[in-house]
């Protein structure tokens, strides 16, 4: 594990632990979407070859607070205030001279252009199912296309398949259905038929990764871009693991699902959908 893996780690420890004191988000915003966000801007960090949070600075945190949101488009200023609530908790006494105060300007000073997440493209989940090992890799790729987001995927277990031996469907705890491909119903069929048949084994997620409350998020996040770099997607900066739901969100309003129904799935509001899915 790496020194930034295990930082957030323990970030993410906390984040969990202060669920309530943590006043300044709005609250309709989640500890899960906190966490998420938190995974997003390690994922920056990542990209920018950080390797420890003593190496952060103010234009890290400016090209995430004011970066663009997966619709492509500048953030709203209640996302700006949230991002900014995260990155304040995850520096909390480790980095004290970085200002995010509200009324600390943080210019955004992006290495590269903005970017946006699309979603794949049929010939292009082809060649992701085809480079996709078999195990729990091809696990988490198909749930992942049956519109499950990425920071989810390794939440499900057996337990949450209609019929484990032939599931043709996922339901989560709170009750949403998710609808798996022909191809993910096999391959959840062999997954099952390879595990010990306890409902609460999970069918993406071996704990190699480590136990921390981020390490599910960061193992699914890392097998998804394996595959697709094996899949020789890599070389597109607008395809990321977020991709492969949104390819799954197209599928369900092909399948006749309504914006509604589909920002449901996704855990967002309708007003939040991408364009693509409108």
């Amino acid at each position: 594990m790496s020194m930034l893996d295990y930082e957030f780690r323990e970030a993410l420890r906390r984040l969990r632990a202060e669920d309530g004191r943590l006043g300044e988000a709005r609250k309709e915003v989640t500890v899960r979407q906190m966490e998420a966000m938190a995974l997003e801007f390690r994922d920056l960090l990542v990209e920018a070859g950080v390797v420890s949070l003593a190496d952060v600075n103010e234009i890290h945190c400016g090209r995430y607070i004011y970066g663009v949101t997966a619709r492509g488009g500048p953030p709203a200023e209640h996302t700006v205030v949230n991002r900014r609530v995260v990155l304040r908790h995850l520096l909390a006494d480790r980095r004290s001279d970085i200002q995010l105060d509200p009324a600390t300007v943080v210019a955004p000073v992006p290495s590269r252009p903005p970017q946006s997440c699309r979603p794949l493209t049929d010939k292009e989940m082809i060649l992701a199912r085809d480079a996709t090992p078999h195990g729990v890799e091809a696990a988490r790729l198909a749930l992942t296309q049956a519109c499950i987001s990425t920071g989810r995927v390794c939440d499900f277990g057996i337990g949450h398949l209609d019929d484990p031996a032939d599931p043709h469907t996922v339901t989560d705890d709170e009750g949403r259905v998710y609808t798996l491909t022909k191809w993910g119903s096999q391959v959840l069929a062999e997954r099952v038929a390879n595990l010990d048949g306890d409902p609460g084994t999970p069918l993406a997620y071996e704990g190699r990764e480590g136990s921390g409350p981020g390490a599910k998020p960061a193992a699914a996040s890392k097998g998804l871009r394996q595959v697709l770099d094996a899949a020789g997607l890599s070389g597109d900066d607008t395809v990321m693991p977020m991709s492969i739901t949104y390819w799954g969100a197209v599928r369900q309003r092909r399948l006749g699902a309504s914006p509604e129904a589909v920002a449901q799935l996704l855990g967002i509001k309708v007003k939040s959908l991408p364009v693509f899915l409108r």
